[in-house]
C-alpha cells in the first residue's frame, strides 16, 4: 500500500475539515481514517474507483450517514451529528450522483425550492437569478417542465438548485457522468468559476480524473476507504500512486483483474 504524501496548502481559512473519519455500515467498513480539507475558494478533488468510499464521504459529510469514529467540522465547529437540514442551513450543499430533479416542477420551480432555505426575500430572488446566469441555458428553458430537458441540463439544474441556497461549500458527486465531453467541460468551467470569483470551497467526487484534476487546487485518492496518496492537483497525473489506485494499474502497469 502507498504512504500517504504530504497534503496540499492553500493560503485561507479550512472551511471544512474531515479528520481521522471512520464509516461503517453495519459490519462492512467504508471509510478508515480519512482526513482531508475543503479551503474556502478552493476545489477539492477526491478520485478513486467504485466502492472506494467517496460517495460515503459526502453522505457522511451532509448528515445522511453517521461516523462511526472521527470529526467534521464547519468553521470550526464540529457539525457530525448534526440532522442534514441543519447541515444545509449552515452552508453546506449537497448535490448527489443521479441528478436527482423534480421532473413534475419547470426547471424556475426547482431552483425556487433550493432557494427557500434563504430567509429574506431579496436573498431569495438573489439566489434564483444568480443560479440562471451561471447557467444560461436553464433560463432559457425556465417555464419547461424538467422532465423535458436533456441529461446535461438536468445536471446543471441540480446543481443551480443547491447553488440557489448561496452555501459556502458544495459537495458535488460525479457531476459528469454519463455527459457529453462538452457538457462536462461547461459543468467543470462553471465549477471553477464559483470557486474563484465567489470563494465558495468545493468538495469534488469524481471518477473522471482528468476533468477533476484540471479544475482543482488539491486531490485525495481513496482506495477501499483509505487515503492512498494526497497533494496538489497540478501534481496528481504524474502519480504513481494516482495509476495504480485511481486506473487500477498493478505495479507492472497492467491493469488488475476485475478492477474499474
Amino acid at each position: 500500500m502507498a504512504q500517504e504524501t504530504p497534503g496540499w496548502e492553500k493560503e485561507g481559512q479550512n472551511v471544512l475539515e474531515v479528520d481521522h473519519l471512520s464509516v461503517a455500515y453495519g459490519p462492512v467498513t467504508a471509510l478508515t481514517d480519512v482526513s482531508l480539507e475543503v479551503p474556502s475558494g478552493a476545489i477539492t478533488a477526491v478520485l478513486g474507483a467504485n466502492g472506494a468510499g467517496k460517495t460515503t464521504l459526502l453522505r457522511t459529510i451532509s448528515g445522511l450517514v453517521r461516523a462511526k469514529e472521527g470529526r467534521i467540522s464547519y468553521g470550526g465547529a464540529e457539525i457530525g451529528r448534526l440532522a442534514p437540514e441543519q447541515v444545509v442551513r449552515l452552508g453546506i450543499a449537497h448535490v448527489p450522483e443521479g441528478r436527482g430533479v423534480i421532473t413534475e416542477l419547470t426547471v424556475e420551480e426547482n431552483i425556487r425550492l433550493g432557494a427557500l432555505w434563504r430567509r429574506r426575500a431579496p436573498d431569495y430572488q438573489e439566489g434564483v437569478a444568480t443560479a440562471f446566469e451561471l447557467f444560461p441555458p436553464l433560463a432559457d428553458r425556465k417555464r419547461r417542465l424538467a422532465a423535458t430537458l436533456s441529461g446535461g441540463e438536468r445536471q446543471m439544474l441540480a446543481i443551480a438548485r443547491a447553488l440557489a441556497a448561496k452555501p459556502e461549500v458544495l459537495l458535488l458527486d460525479e457531476p459528469s457522468l454519463g455527459l457529453a465531453p462538452l457538457v462536462t467541460e461547461e459543468v467543470m468551467r462553471v465549477i471553477s468559476r464559483l470557486a474563484r470569483d465567489s470563494g465558495l470551497g468545493v468538495l469534488l467526487v469524481e471518477q473522471n480524473a482528468s476533468s477533476a484534476l484540471s479544475i482543482a487546487d488539491g486531490a485525495t485518492v481513496l482506495n477501499l476507504g483509505r487515503v492512498v496518496v494526497s497533494g496538489k492537483a497540478a501534481t496528481m497525473g504524474d502519480s504513481d500512486e494516482l495509476l495504480r489506485h485511481y486506473l487500477g494499474l498493478d505495479e507492472s502497469g497492467g491493469r488488475r483483474k476485475g478492477g474499474k
